[in-house]
């Protein structure tokens, strides 16, 4: 779960931040709905601390 949760994230994002231009943007979609389980749960919220990093890196690049 936490391999595509959060690697696939991250990893589909190493990849495509280069082909980034100016004024593009980086969604992160992360729901997390009651009764999905802890390991669900914890696995979405891993996504939480991704979303800002790519947004500092773009602004420091342009």
């Amino acid at each position: 779960m936490f391999d595509i949760n959060v690697k696939g994230a991250f990893f589909t994002l190493q990849k495509a931040f280069p082909l980034l231009t100016e004024g593009a943007s980086v969604v992160f979609t992360v729901g997390a709905g009651e009764g999905v389980g802890a390991a669900m749960t914890a696995a979405k919220g891993a996504l939480v601390p991704l979303t800002p990093a790519p947004d500092e890196q773009l602004r420091t690049r342009f």
